[in-house]
């Protein structure tokens, strides 16, 4: 069996839509990316045997070998689909460090206005 190579043209095209579906997919909601992939985490479920077989037909591999490819796939996904709950953690923390940061150097702005009136 032979797998058809991508020509040149095909993977600029590809590139090309994956730019302009950039800008729609950056502005989405973390909470809405994350049902995407619980969604392709449930299409890999639910066609875990096709996919194997796929990798079977396309690479040579055994039927084992090629479950075992698509199991570690999907671990992948799963992983990303816990990427909203790190992200919201690690900005709520940058937040608040900010903020930190923030009231600190608008408590020296004021100290250097003291400063400032008390030797006028």
């Amino acid at each position: 069996c032979r797998v058809p190579e991508s020509t040149p043209e095909e993977l600029e095209a590809a590139t090309a839509a994956a730019a302009a579906a950039f800008p729609a997919w950056r502005d989405t909601p973390v909470q809405q990316r994350q049902r995407v992939f619980f969604k392709l985490q449930a299409l890999i479920r639910e066609n875990t045997e096709n996919i194997a077989m796929s990798i079977v037909r396309e690479q040579g591999k055994t039927l084992p070998d090629a479950r075992g490819d698509v199991f570690r796939g999907l671990e992948v996904v799963e992983a990303s689909c816990n990427t909203a709950a790190m992200i919201m953690g690690e900005t709520v923390r940058r937040t608040v460090a900010a903020a930190a940061a923030a009231a600190q150097q608008q408590q020296q702005q004021q100290q250097r206005r003291r400063r400032q009136q008390k030797q006028q």
